[in-house]
């Protein structure tokens, strides 16, 4: 079951879920102004006046920007966010130093026109010293958030090195986001999942791993369950 089947699983009479796409490497700036293009639709659409935005990872910077740089506070009720390195994640900047400029696989993305500032966007230094100075929360609006955090010998192999790099700066976390940077608004859940589980998606398993390595299906994060408590919050809260 991928993240776009959360939808129809999610909605209820009081609770109608719609997924936005935005790009995965462009600003977060440029992401909050493709994201209100599509809500203003939603809106027109579905004539209601308020909405409560979900972001995973840096959609939850991008719902941030929107509500408070966009004019979103006018018709955002609450931000929820899952997984989003609200101080930066220290693997961005591993990546930026490593394989970014090292390997000049920036250069390669411009080359092909893809756009890049979204990296430079995760870093601890950007959020702590650009971001969040100049984004603050719009008190009409609650913020709530959501963390995930698995410990190192249940990460998938391909999350262990960021796990790792992120661990010795900033403690536990999910594999791309720490527990610390994760926390956000006037209420924090931890869940037991990696950043990739918190969308109701699993990385595939190493071919060779797959061999000798059967997989623990007990452990499976009920991603569906975190989507239900947190429609039912905002029910309880009148959003």
């Amino acid at each position: 079951m991928s993240y776009y089947s959360l939808p129809p699983l999610v909605n209820t009479p009081s609770f109608h879920f719609c997924a936005c796409r935005v790009s995965p490497t462009a600003s977060i700036r440029d992401r909050a102004l493709r994201l209100k293009e599509q809500i203003m639709r939603i809106l027109e659409e579905s004539k209601i006046e308020k909405i409560n935005l979900i972001g995973h990872s840096m959609g939850g910077l991008d719902s941030r920007y929107l509500v408070s740089i966009l004019g979103g506070h006018e018709f955002v009720s609450s931000v929820t966010t899952i997984g989003t390195p609200h101080r930066g994640s220290p693997f961005a900047k591993w990546a930026l130093d490593n394989i970014g400029t090292r390997m000049r696989m920036m250069a390669a993305l411009k080359w092909l026109d893809i756009p890049v500032e979204g990296f430079n966007n995760l870093t601890t230094e950007w959020m702590n010293n650009e971001f969040n100075p100049h984004v603050p929360d719009m008190p009409d609006v609650r913020y709530y958030s959501f963390g995930g955090s698995k410990p190192r010998d249940r990460m998938h192999t391909l999350l262990k090195f960021p796990y790792d790099v992120i661990y010795e700066a900033e403690g536990d976390n999910d594999g791309l986001v720490s527990v610390e940077s994760s926390k956000w608004g006037e209420a924090f859940e931890l869940v037991h999942a990696d950043h990739i589980e918190a969308i109701n998606l699993t990385l595939p398993r190493l071919p060779l791993r797959s061999l000798f390595v059967r997989p623990d299906r007990t452990a499976v994060f009920d991603c569906l369950s975190m989507y239900q408590r947190i429609a039912e919050r905002l029910h309880a809260n009148n959003h």
